[in-house]
Parts: C-alpha cells; structure tokens; sequence
C-alpha cells in the first residue's frame, strides 16, 4: 500500500522525534551524573544539573600561552536540578546557564506537531491517503470512494 505522505515529511518526523527524545536523555543524564564540557581559548560549553552552561573568557594577550580545545569535566555535580535563568559577568567575562526544559519544550512541541500534521500529496485519496496519481478509473482501487484528488478523472480537473 503506497500511502500518500511525502518522504520529506516523514524524514522530518523522525528527526524531531530522535532530538526531543536526545535532549530529554541528555536532561534526565545531567541530574545524576557531572557534567561534561568543552573548554575553548575563549570560554566553555558544558552540560550539568539540568544546565546548558556556557562561559566565556578574553584572550590571554600576545605571547602568552593559550587554553587549548579540551574535554573534560566540569569539576562540580551539585546533585540538584536548577530550574531558571542565571547569568554573572560582563560582555568581556562571564557564565549563562539556560535550562534545558526551556530547549526541551520548544522541541517536543514541535515534534507533537510535525506527527500530528499530515502532509497528503495532491493526488492522494482523502478517505485512505493511497497515491492515486495515474489511476483512470475514478475509484480508489484501496478503498473504493471516488477519486476526488485534484486531476482525478471525476474530480473534473
């Protein structure tokens, strides 16, 4: 049975599905576990306690040793879940944590979308989605209700 979804549609399902359920793990992760982070030469990104937590630092002048790109751990697991916004610092210097409920709702939200949204093809039957294009005989060879798909023979297209 060929049903009357586009491709494009279903690829993009899945992939919001896979990535709410990805960060919905990562979230769940982060309350038990420490944290893990890249360090930069200019900050950090890092993941703990419910938190995208990103830092920023200056550059060490010329002709001093820079940070190198590593991972690792953040040093800190506070085994409690924060729920809000938290900011220190300046524009040159500074943390931001963002929860990831606020990232995680956006994204199942969307996800809820694009599974309940069914993209029919034009030519697809309305009572059973069947592809109908090239059929001449005026019924749904699926479930025969007229073909009514726009440039269906009874459709008067």
């Amino acid at each position: 049975m060929k049903r009357g979804f586009g491709r494009r549609a279903r690829r993009r399902r899945w992939v919001w599905a896979v990535a709410t359920l990805a960060l919905a793990a990562i979230y769940v992760r982060s309350a038990f576990h420490p944290g893990v982070a890249l360090y930069a030469p200019i900050g950090c990104l890092g993941i703990t306690d419910g938190l995208l937590a990103v830092g920023w630092w200056p550059l060490p002048p010329p002709g001093r040793p820079r940070m190198s790109f590593e991972v690792g751990n953040f040093g800190f697991h506070l085994h409690a879940m924060r729920w809000w916004f938290a900011f220190a610092g300046t524009l040159t210097s500074g943390w931001l944590h963002i929860p990831l409920w606020i990232l995680l709702l956006p994204s199942a939200a969307v996800t809820v979308f694009v599974w309940r949204k069914r993209e029919r093809i034009a030519s697809a039957c309305e009572q059973c989605g069947y592809d109908l294009t090239g059929n001449v005989s005026g019924r749904c060879p699926e479930c025969g209700a007229p073909a009514t798909a726009p440039g269906s023979p009874s459709s008067g297209a």
